[in-house]
């Protein structure tokens, strides 16, 4: 049985398909950056909304924050945070069985919908 000879011949040239990917890499975490700012206004803006206590002086409320990250060192990386910036917020997060929390339940109630946003950037 005679053998034969295998060989890839490349229409573009490797170090150009590396480039392209890099292209692609760089377009798809700008994309996720601003997914996850826009999440990062949307959690914040239903902390507040929902937040289940009674105000007293609305530093609580106004103190909820959600915002993105994308550190400068790893460029893979994209972070959304969502906090209570008042030094009692821990108490209403985790006192009381948690029935003022609004971090959890409302990361609980956005979390899926900005997991399948991440997936429709993934299919584009």
């Amino acid at each position: 049985m005679a053998r034969q000879a295998m060989s890839i011949r490349w229409e573009i040239p490797p170090s150009e398909l590396a480039k392209a990917i890099e292209k692609y890499g760089d377009k798809f975490m700008k994309a996720l950056y601003g997914l996850a700012q826009r999440s990062g206004i949307e959690i914040q803006n239903e902390m507040r909304i929902f937040a289940p206590w009674t105000d007293r002086t609305g530093q609580a409320r106004g103190n909820l924050f959600g915002i993105a990250e994308r550190p400068r060192h790893k460029k893979w990386l994209v972070r959304i945070y969502a906090f209570q910036g008042v030094p009692y917020g821990v108490f209403l997060e985790l006192r009381y069985g948690g029935r003022y929390a609004i971090i959890m339940p409302t990361l609980q109630r956005l979390g899926p919908q900005i997991i399948k946003d991440v997936q429709g950037l993934l299919k584009d």
